[in-house]
């Protein structure tokens, strides 16, 4: 009677090792995306991975006031703690980019151009409904929740 090979054995054991981590490891990159939802509009931002990112989504669902400021960025201040500890000095922002501003804690969506910012810190970019942002000044509150 023949035996089979160990390396052969091994070597199955080794694919399907590998097939499990490949899938786990796809499922695992798919961006996650934040939700900005007022007055039936909506407002879709692809979100970054890092640990200031996780800090949102910890948070989340949030109710939050936006205001205008500097004809650039609409702002809200949410109540979160923010995890900076890995995040660059700053950012140079573009026009759909969602930011923290450390220093302050507020949330910023670009709409204007800007320049670099010492504290910026960048968490996603507006994949749909960036004619919307003008508006979202002019709401009482926006939800922001994680897509299904």
């Amino acid at each position: 009677m023949r035996r089979p090979l160990p390396i052969f054995a091994l070597a199955v054991s080794l694919l399907l090792a590998a097939s499990a981590w490949t899938q786990e490891t796809l499922v695992m990159t798919q961006p996650q995306h934040l939700l900005l939802q007022f007055d039936g509009q909506e407002i879709a931002i692809e979100l970054d991975e890092s640990a200031t990112v996780d800090s949102l989504l910890a948070a989340l669902p949030l109710t939050l006031t936006f205001e205008d400021y500097a004809g650039k960025e609409k702002i809200a201040h949410p109540d979160i703690q923010w995890d900076t500890a890995d995040a660059p000095a700053g950012y140079d922002p573009s026009v759909g980019d969602l930011t923290v501003f450390a220093p302050w804690g507020n949330l910023a969506l670009f709409y204007g151009e800007q320049s670099y910012a010492r504290g910026l810190v960048y968490l996603g970019k507006i994949v749909r409904g960036a004619d919307q942002v003008s508006t979202l000044d002019q709401v009482a509150q926006v939800t922001l929740v994680l897509a299904p």
